[in-house]
């Protein structure tokens, strides 16, 4: 039986290590083990020691090829958690492997002579999500949409909108999230532009009870 463990190193951990190793004693630090939560870096060597380990290569999420099939299997999905790692949904707190990944925009299976559209399933059109969060976004009672690479705009049906990114979720001018979700290029563009310019965004940190979520 293989059991896949996931540990989150800094690259302060990682420093203490080698430090350890070329110059003896116990290194200081601490990780992450998912799912447990944090160990001493002690800790973290013993757990990895009681059994055969085998290290899988360091991916590089950012040039992950996307693949036709409409699951996110194997590589992908590592790059996908490792570019998203938590919930991308309003006030998403999930860190675990567990997580289902979305398609931002639906995968489109085509007919069945011609199959559907190549690379629908790729980083860059993935959102890790709860199973629960994920059901509320596939049957349409919030609708998202990703400008910017691992930016998350979320619509209600009453068109309010927000902002799920690395630095939490935060309240969108509407215009703006109109911007995002208008059928014309030209407007997703000039979203995506104000987007990773940060000019006149019209966004605010609100807490979760200021959002009428549906959970």
């Amino acid at each position: 039986m293989t059991t896949v463990l996931h540990l989150h190193l800094s690259e302060d951990a990682l420093q203490a290590l080698a430090h350890a190793k070329a110059h003896g004693g116990h290194p200081a630090g601490v990780g992450r083990l998912e799912g447990h939560g944090p160990l001493s870096l002690p800790e973290a060597l013993e757990l990895l020691q009681l059994s055969q380990v085998v290290i899988r290569p360091v991916l590089d999420p950012w040039v992950t090829a996307p693949v036709d099939s409409y699951a996110f299997t194997g590589n992908l999905r590592e790059a996908v958690l490792a570019r998203v790692p938590t919930d991308c949904y309003p006030y998403g707190v999930n860190t675990t492997h567990a997580m289902d990944i979305d398609h931002t925009r639906a995968y489109d299976p085509g007919s069945h002579d011609t199959g559907g559209s190549p690379g629908q399933t790729s980083v860059e059109n993935a959102g890790p999500m709860t199973r629960n969060h994920h059901r509320i976004k596939t049957h349409g009672q919030m609708s998202v949409r990703q400008p910017v690479p691992d930016t998350y705009v979320w619509r209600t049906t009453h068109h309010r909108y927000c902002l799920v990114d690395g630095t939490g979720t935060h309240d969108l001018d509407p215009r703006i999230g109109a911007l995002v979700f208008s059928d014309h290029r030209d407007d997703r563009e000039h979203a995506a532009l104000l987007l990773t310019t940060g000019l006149d965004l019209g966004m605010e940190e609100t807490e979760p009870d200021d959002w009428q979520l549906i959970a």
